[in-house]
């Protein structure tokens, strides 16, 4: 069985995905030889970017691992990815790549002085010769391409990431992740910056913070629905409404890029959703199921009552016609009788002896008068 590993946003360990959350989920299915990578991270924090990278050399000393970029890989994730043989890397057709020089960012204001730079642009040459020699080594670009790469941080398509060596295959997928993709500069920590904030710092922190939080609430959120069958979909849905969203299958509690099929999904709360091209066209809110049980009995109970009673109505109509054919047999035979005079075989004649030679005419008035009499 594959497990599947989702390196989604951020590179961090305070937030982001993290060395600690890789291993957690390695390591919480000890028995899974095949581990696949799914990739969509703008990069991030350079250290922590090697710890990943590092450990991936060393998982593939017992397992085999593969890799996806779905949407971006970026930064400090070409390292991670780095870390499997190209062969091993794909990519879907519209993903997008960055490699750059890394810089610091500081996290507030704070006072530096020329030693702090001087030691911080230090630090920084270390990171970035680190970064070149690597790229040097992984990729078939030259020296002189790398460089310029890093240094301009160019888009890369997935074509010119597998023609410098990033990945090894482009998969023939129809689109991409639709997630922001947003050239986020990896940040290299440096030890002993950090200065103590003072109360205005932290007010100024928090309102950036806040102000980003209500960034993130506009972003598409992705509502996992369970259905009836046991099986799950997810809906691009910023407001909850499905009308008019994408609709996509779930492949073993992971998001794919696969469209859900056309039809109905009668999901786990009653409700119907009618997919057409891959979008929501219709919803049908669930219905009282104890009275559709009931209605479905009722109407059972009413079908086998009508059979019942066509089955009644076809004897019936049997006997009815036997009989008229009875009937019509009679009255053939009496109207022979009036018509020739001769008597069949089958009429109830006297017992013993010679049958009395009865006329015609005499035998329909002694049938008038028994009728009289009745």
């Amino acid at each position: 069985m594959k497990l599947k590993v989702n390196i989604d946003g951020y590179i961090d360990k305070y937030g982001g995905f993290s060395l600690a959350q890789l291993k957690s989920i390695v390591e919480s299915d000890t028995s899974t030889e095949v581990i696949q990578l799914l990739i969509n991270s703008e990069g991030g924090d350079v250290v922590e970017g090697w710890a990943i990278h590092d450990y991936l050399l060393n998982l593939q000393k017992t397992k085999k691992v593969y890799a996806k970029v779905e949407g971006m890989v970026a930064s400090i994730t070409t390292i991670i990815v780095g870390a499997l043989p190209k062969e091993n890397v794909t990519s879907t057709k519209n993903s997008t790549g960055y490699i750059h020089n890394p810089y610091w960012m500081p996290k507030a204001p704070e006072p530096l002085e020329s030693k702090d730079l001087s030691r911080l642009a230090e630090s920084l040459e270390v990171e970035e010769k680190k970064i070149y020699d690597f790229y040097l080594t992984r990729l078939t670009a030259t020296a002189e391409e790398i460089k310029h790469l890093m240094q301009n941080a160019i888009k890369l398509t997935a074509e010119k990431m597998l023609e410098i060596g990033l990945i090894g295959s482009i998969e023939n997928s129809i689109t991409a992740s639709f997630r922001n993709q947003l050239p986020i500069k990896a940040q290299i920590k440096i030890e002993n910056m950090a200065t103590q904030f003072t109360d205005e710092q932290k007010s100024w922190i928090e309102n950036k913070f806040n102000t980003i939080k209500n960034l993130f609430k506009l972003t598409i959120k992705n509502q996992v629905v369970k259905l009836e069958d046991g099986n799950e979909v997810f809906v691009e849905t910023e407001d909850g409404d499905f009308m008019g969203k994408r609709v996509f299958l779930m492949e073993d509690g992971n998001m794919t890029d696969t469209p859900a099929p056309d039809g109905e999904h009668v999901t786990e709360d009653g409700r119907t959703i009618v997919v057409s091209g891959g979008i929501v066209t219709e919803v049908k809110e669930a219905e009282d199921v104890e009275a559709l049980k009931r209605e479905l009995a009722e109407a059972k109970a009413n079908a086998e009552a009508l059979n019942a009673k066509v089955t009644e109505l076809e004897t019936a109509k049997a006997e009815v016609e036997t009989n008229f054919e009875n009937a019509n047999r009679e009255f053939l035979n009496f109207k022979n009788q009036i018509l020739t005079g001769k008597i069949e075989n089958e009429q109830d004649f006297p017992k013993g002896g010679e049958p009395e030679k009865v006329s015609a005419k005499a035998k329909a008035i002694e049938i008038i008068n028994q009728n009289k009499k009745k």
